[in-house]
This record gives structure tokens, C-alpha cells and sequence, in this order.
């Protein structure tokens, strides 16, 4: 509660707030200036759009002269970006009672000195939520491919994904929606009833998408024609890929779980697309192992063609019990993928594990990377690093 004094002062102090006092800013040299032109912003006028006093600008920064900067923004939230070489991409959620859920997805062109507003277009379901969903965007000659979730009021199934490819319209400044899979042609949904979308992966003029239940089918989508697009082939297989790695055009890495627990890897042959088909997998560890790299990543290092052979490695944590008491063990592993240049050859070999001499009673580590330099590993484990040879992986060095 408050006294009329204190309520003439509040209102006093409102009385001399001006728009410029409630945007944004820029320092430079220690000298502030204000970021957004209200002239430039731009405002939603539609209904479904959250009434919150959020702005999202984008800022092109000239490194050679800073005070040249130009700034652009929109009076809307958004939940994440996808940045190519001419665009920035944002989506945002429209509406929050299932099932009627959009994603509003704004173009910014970029060009040599600012970025400009292209565009929005509203899609079914939900495109962005985390981990490894911004490969779920994708600009390919100037088109935006893009797969999207929609949750539904449907016990017998309540999930459905969809593949959209937008433009920019010839007429205004609008995306248009080039195409939507399924559809009326082509209505085989991507997924069986009820699996969840995990792995998402769009290489070129194609989409390979991992769905989940029981079973993984991999499914490979051909988008050679924009406005036509198709599932062209599928493969079920036992667990799935929450990650999708491009090691040739006719061959697809993926890393997940396993059914039954532990960290799953699987080559692909997508040779033939019609009929994908798997060259091998390999399992680290069992239920109590997982990998920070089925959701970041950053924690996945890949290094290719070293006398013909890909190397590639992948941290796993595991934890067991003694005494009461839990332990996390954290290792490297390394892996190979031999003969990739024929698929029908391709074959994925364990090539050892760096394992640092420690083990951690507090719980699982929050920082594994890795670098490859030429044979040798460095290992970021936590605020250490560890090395070793790729051939000799056993003798550890460090930390340092």
C-alpha cells in the first residue's frame, strides 16, 4: 500500500518518462546513445500476439567503424534464432492452447551494412523447444525448410510433424508457404502414431528425420523439387538418434540411446534413398550411461579424412554405486569410420577410449569438449585438460 505522498511521487516520476527512457541503449567509447529507432521497429497488429513489452532488434556492427551501426527490431518475443549467410530467422510461438498452436517464423535479410525485414509466415506446431532442435531450420537457396511438432488432443495419437518450405513473396513483404508435408498428394505422415521427432538433419536437397516409440525409423525426405517434396525412403531400427552427422553424401552418422540404455551410434547408407540402409552400429555403455553430446553438439568433435579414415569422438558419463555412495566415471571415446567413399563398405570401428585418472562423487561433468590436432587428443573435462595419441589413447598426460 502506499500514501499519497508516495503516490504523487510515482506519478510525478511517470509523468516525465519518455519512450527514448524505456529503450534500449548503445555505449561506444563511453559515450551512450540510444540502439533503436522507433521508427524503425516493428509493431504486431495481430490479436494473438502476447501483449508484453518485449523488443527484439537485430544490430549490424561495422568492426572498422562501430558508431555506423544500424539496428532494426520487432515489438515481439522469440524463442531462439537460425543464422545462414544472407538471413536470420526467428520463431515465435502463437497461441498456447493445444491444439491450436503456431509458430510465427520472421525473416531478416542480411545485407552488406544492416539487416532488413523479409517477411513472417505462420506454420503449424512448435519448431524451436532446445537441444539439438535448431537443425529443425534450414536456408537452401534462399528457401527456409523447416519441421515442426504439434501436440493434440488425441489419446490414439497425439503428435504430429510436419515439413514446410517458405519464400519470399513476389508481391509483398510476406513468406509464402511453398509447400507442407503431408499433404492432400502425399498425406503419409512423417512418424507412426505417437512417436516423438527427435534426430533432424537437412543436408542439400534433402531431410532425414528420426522419430521414436518403440522403434527408429529413419526416414529420408527428397526436396530436389521445392513444391513438391516426398518421404522417399525409410529404416527402422532399433533405438534412435537425438544427433545427425553428415560423413558423405551417401553416408549419415547418427548418435542417441539405445532401447535398452547407453549411448547409440549408427551409419547409415543413404546411397540409394529409396531404401536407406544401416553399415553398422555401436553401443557405449548400458542404462547408466549417457553423453552430453545427444544434446550439445559442441561436445561432439569430428575430424575427417586422416589417410583415408574418420575419426570422431563422443564423451560418455557413467555411474555406479558402492557403499551408499554414487560414482561418475567420464571417458573419451574414439571412434572410425573406414572405406566411406563405398558405402556398401563403410564400416563404423571402435577405436579405444582416454579415460583421466579421476573419478567424481558429486555428480556427472557439465564440460566435456575435444580437439584433434593431427594424432594427437586434447580432452577438456571440467576446468582440466587431458591428452593423448589417437593410437595410444591409454596413456594419458595431464591435467594441465
Amino acid at each position: 500500500p502506499q500514501n499519497e505522498t508516495e503516490q504523487a511521487h510515482n506519478a510525478a516520476l511517470l509523468a516525465n518518462i519518455t519512450l527514448a527512457d524505456l529503450l534500449p541503449t548503445i555505449t561506444i567509447d563511453g559515450v551512450t546513445q540510444s540502439l533503436v529507432d522507433p521508427e524503425n521497429c516493428y509493431v504486431s497488429n495481430d490479436e494473438r500476439v502476447p501483449d508484453y513489452p518485449v523488443i527484439t532488434s537485430v544490430t549490424a556492427v561495422p568492426i572498422d567503424n562501430p558508431e555506423a551501426f544500424v539496428n532494426t527490431c520487432i515489438n515481439d518475443d522469440v524463442y531462439g534464432a537460425y543464422v545462414s549467410e544472407t538471413a536470420i530467422y526467428f520463431p515465435q510461438i502463437l497461441g498456447f492452447q493445444l491444439p491450436d498452436v503456431l509458430t510465427r517464423i520472421h525473416k531478416f535479410s542480411l545485407g552488406s551494412t544492416s539487416a532488413s525485414y523479409s517477411g513472417s509466415a505462420d506454420i503449424e506446431g512448435q519448431v524451436w523447444v532446445g537441444g539439438q532442435n535448431d537443425f529443425r531450420m534450414s536456408d537452401h537457396d534462399g528457401d527456409l525448410r523447416v519441421m515442426s511438432t504439434l501436440y493434440k488432443q488425441d489419446s490414439a495419437d497425439f503428435v504430429d510433424h510436419f515439413l514446410y518450405i517458405l519464400r519470399e513473396s513476389p508481391n509483398e513483404t510476406a513468406l509464402d508457404i511453398v509447400s507442407r508435408l503431408p499433404n492432400a498428394n502425399r498425406p503419409e505422415p512423417i512418424g507412426k502414431p505417437n512417436e516423438q521427432l527427435y534426430g533432424v538433419r537437412f543436408l542439400g536437397d534433402r531431410a532425414y528425420a528420426v522419430t521414436f516409440i518403440l522403434i527408429d525409423p529413419l526416414y529420408v525426405i527428397d526436396l530436389a523439387d521445392p513444391a513438391d517434396p516426398r518421404i522417399a525412403g525409410e529404416l527402422e531400427v532399433a533405438g534412435f538418434s537425438d544427433f545427425l552427422h553428415p560423413v558423405t553424401d551417401e553416408l549419415l552418422l547418427g548418435l542417441g540411446s539405445e532401447v535398452a540404455g547407453g549411448v547409440k551410434l549408427e551409419l547409415f547408407d543413404v546411397s540409394d534413398i529409396s531404401a536407406p540402409l544401416s553399415r553398422g552400429s555401436a553401443t557405449i555403455g548400458d542404462l547408466s550411461t549417457y553423453s552430453e553430446a545427444r544434446w550439445d553438439r559442441h561436445a561432439f568433435t569430428y575430424q575427417a579424412d586422416i589417410a583415408g579414415v574418420d575419426r570422431f569422438t563422443v564423451p560418455a558419463t557413467s555411474y555406479s554405486q558402492l557403499d551408499g555412495q554414487f560414482r561418475f566415471e567420464t571417458s573419451l571415446h574414439l571412434f572410425e569410420i573406414h572405406d566411406k567413399q563405398t558405402p556398401a563398405l563403410a564400416s563404423l570401428v571402435s577405436a579405444g577410449q582416454l579415460t583421466p585418472p579421476v573419478t567424481s562423487e558429486f555428480g556427472f561433468a557439465e564440460r566435456n569438449r575435444a580437439f584433434l590436432h593431427d594424432d594427437t587428443i586434447y580432452y577438456v573435462l571440467e576446468e582440466n585438460v587431458w591428452s593423448a595419441f589417437w593410437l595410444s589413447p591409454t596413456m594419458v598426460n595431464g591435467p594441465f
